[in-house]
């Protein structure tokens, strides 16, 4: 870990050592100043630079070191930072691409010293890989016009592979091909394809997986058990066949399909990023068919990259293309429920001004009655209106026995009326009901019950038309009105 040697004074502390520091953390109340001053002092400009420059420092060491340990070359393929430094790249402003920066070189330049190259190599190796990032993020923001890619569409993945991908490996391929010719020699093209192979490929899986994480959080916590199972399932997979050479292999492209129809686009990139991890490295330990191609390691685990970056790219196509039917989909079914909720509403608004000639209330409710039935199929209409003395309720039209029924029953009908709000009950195999209150302006005139054979789940839209139906225009509250029986 590379840590910066001036850590930022903190307000109202002259410059000091950490004596200075402790008398005033046990002086009265000093604790919590300082503790106070720190949280403004992270929440500041130059603390949030200060927190940026630590996770990118910290990933890239991560990651370097990794490559380093399975490839045991600091020029490997594969190479976790790059998909790491183009993504934050594209996540963060333009104003703090210095901070990003900064981290990138400083973490790559202590790496590679600490592995014993000298700081000529070192130095060029960090500037390509800074360069590389910076090429493929500016590339990939021109061709989305300053914006970040959506990698949910085609276009924005089409312009991050190019840009990300390709151009900026390419460029950073020119100059860390170039040191690594210069410092132990080699065939300068196969150094140059190498170098392309293994940070294209952790660009797209690497990179264009933190990408998706920021843009499908709300997959991420609905579907965190899917995610993690194949991304396990992947890696158990990938390591049987590519170490017993295993038919289990064939698998794979089913897994990838089924990340693509029920965890989308960011299942199939975290699908083939622990493919990948695991393809490179026994790959490179000399297991799998590509390690007997006769070829060389580098050629060998080139050849593993496009292998990936082609199985990925597919099914990557194949989640947008999934994800783009089933909003068609949802988008028709949504277009069909609006216009079922429509129909509900102007068959209610019809029976609203039927009911608005009606002479008596009992030629209301059984206008009501009728309409209901017919509407929903039930098996019985009930309609009780309030007493005069506002605790019992008698029947307008069925349900003889409520008018022994009080405000304070527990049946669906009175709870509806106490609640002013709907009551749907069903149960299994026996009868379901909805009872809701009849509201006009001037509060609840009683309730409207609805009685089905056996079970039934009131829709969407059958809620809607029993919303509308119970409104106050429908109900006439005028003195000549009154319930009759």
């Amino acid at each position: 870990m590379v840590t910066r040697s001036a850590s930022p004074e903190l307000p109202g502390l002259e410059p000091a050592g950490p004596r200075l520091l402790l008398a005033v953390a046990r002086l009265p109340g000093g604790a919590t100043a300082f503790l106070a001053d720190l949280k403004r002092w992270s929440r500041s400009a130059t603390g949030r630079a200060a927190g940026l420059f630590a996770v990118v420092a910290g990933a890239y060491v991560v990651g370097a070191e990794l490559a380093w340990h399975d490839f045991s070359s600091g020029l490997a393929f594969g190479y976790p930072p790059s998909g790491v430094d183009v993504a934050v790249l594209l996540l963060v402003a333009w104003s703090r691409w210095p901070v990003v920066i900064a981290a990138m070189v400083v973490s790559e330049t202590a790496v590679d010293l600490q592995h014993h190259l000298t700081l000529a190599v070192a130095l060029t190796v960090a500037l390509a890989n800074a360069v590389e990032p910076v090429a493929g993020a500016s590339s990939v923001r021109w061709f989305c016009g300053g914006r970040r890619p959506d990698l949910g569409t085609r276009v924005g993945l089409g312009w991050f592979v190019l840009g990300a991908a390709v151009l900026g490996p390419v460029v950073g391929g020119l100059i860390g091909a170039t040191a690594s010719w210069a410092s132990s020699g080699g065939w300068w093209p196969g150094l140059l394809l190498q170098w392309w192979a293994g940070d294209g490929i952790a660009v797209l899986v690497i990179g264009g997986t933190i990408l998706l994480w920021a843009q499908r959080r709300a997959l991420v916590s609905s579907r965190w058990f899917g995610l993690m199972l194949v991304v396990l399932l992947t890696a158990g997979l990938s390591f049987v066949a590519f170490r017993f050479d295993d038919p289990s292999s064939l698998l794979f492209l089913p897994i990838l399909a089924w990340a693509a129809f029920r965890l989308r686009d960011l299942g199939v990139v975290l699908a083939g990023a622990a493919f990948a991890v695991v393809a490179n490295y026994m790959t490179a330990a000399g297991y799998g068919e590509f390690a007997d191609l006769g070829l060389s390691s580098p050629a060998s685990v080139a050849v593993t990259q496009a292998y990936i970056a082609a199985v990925v790219l597919i099914c990557w196509v194949l989640a947008q293309e999934v994800a783009g039917r089933t909003s068609a989909v949802q988008d028709r079914d949504s277009a069909r429920q609006e216009r079922a909720m429509a129909e509900a509403r102007r068959e209610a608004a019809e029976l609203g001004a039927v009911l608005a000639d009606a002479a008596m209330v009992r030629s209301v409710a059984d206008q009501v009655s009728a309409a209901v039935r017919a509407r929903l199929d039930a098996a019985q209409v009930v309609i009780s209106v309030l007493a005069a003395d506002g605790r019992r309720f008698e029947p307008l039209l069925g349900g003889d026995g409520a008018a022994q029924m009080t405000v304070d029953s527990a049946a669906p009908g009175p709870s509806a009326v106490r609640d002013r709000a709907p009551v749907y009950l069903s149960d299994a195999g026996i009868e379901s009901v909805a009872a809701l209150p009849l509201l006009t302006e001037v509060g609840a005139l009683g309730y409207l019950g609805v009685w089905w054979a056996g079970p039934h789940e009131a829709t969407a839209v059958e809620r809607e038309y029993l919303r509308s139906t119970r409104g106050s225009r429908h109900w006439p509250t005028s003195p000549g009105c009154s319930p009759r029986r």
